[in-house]
């Protein structure tokens, strides 16, 4: 991997965890239907870039709350301690 490929994919992993930290977890729980599908639409970009820089879901877990029960996709739920949803 080229310095560059590095830097960019630091760059890439901050803004994932910029968007994990500033994602609206209780979404679900909202009566505003444009709130709700706006945050579903979140959540899907949020599950594209875990995919490519947090393939073991690790950042993600790192940074949901608890009591959240969005977990990401992995090839190995049971080692995040509750499967993927």
């Amino acid at each position: 991997m080229s310095h560059q490929q590095h830097t960019d994919e630091l760059a890439t992993q901050e803004q994932y965890i910029a968007a994990l930290r500033s994602f609206d977890w209780s979404f679900e729980y909202t009566e505003d239907q444009r709130v709700y599908k706006r945050a579903q639409a979140e959540l899907a970009r949020l599950r594209q870039m875990q995919v490519h820089l947090d393939p073991t879901g690790e950042i993600w877990m790192a940074q949901k709350p608890a009591d959240i029960g969005l977990f990401p996709h992995v090839a190995n739920p049971q080692a995040l301690g509750g499967g993927a949803k």
